[in-house]
């Protein structure tokens, strides 16, 4: 909504290294292979988007949309040391996993 990476992009770009990295603190990077929790979709969950109803959630959400902000940013501008790290444990452990 107000977040400079749409959350798209952010989904399919970004989600994958942010879980291995965070798992990889852990101990060993592991790689989602499955989605839980996703809505079906049928008529009834449809939702338009219309700028009142952007404007009712962005007027609801502010503190979530600047702390996701933020984060956001945060990570993006990490990418390369994160993924140094996943490469790190990665050759620590050998190998790969899914979750």
């Amino acid at each position: 909504l107000r977040c400079s990476i749409p959350m798209s992009h952010y989904k399919s770009t970004f989600f994958n290294l942010n879980f291995e990295f965070f798992t990889a603190l852990n101990g060993y990077p592991k790689t989602p292979s499955t989605r839980a929790n996703v809505t079906e979709k049928k008529s009834e969950n449809e939702v338009e988007i219309t700028d009142d109803v952007r404007a009712r959630i962005v007027e609801s959400h502010q503190d979530d949309i600047a702390f996701y902000g933020a984060v956001t940013a945060k990570l993006a501008a990490r990418r390369a040391e994160m993924q140094a790290f996943i490469d790190l444990r990665r050759a620590q452990y050998g190998g790969s996993a899914t979750s």
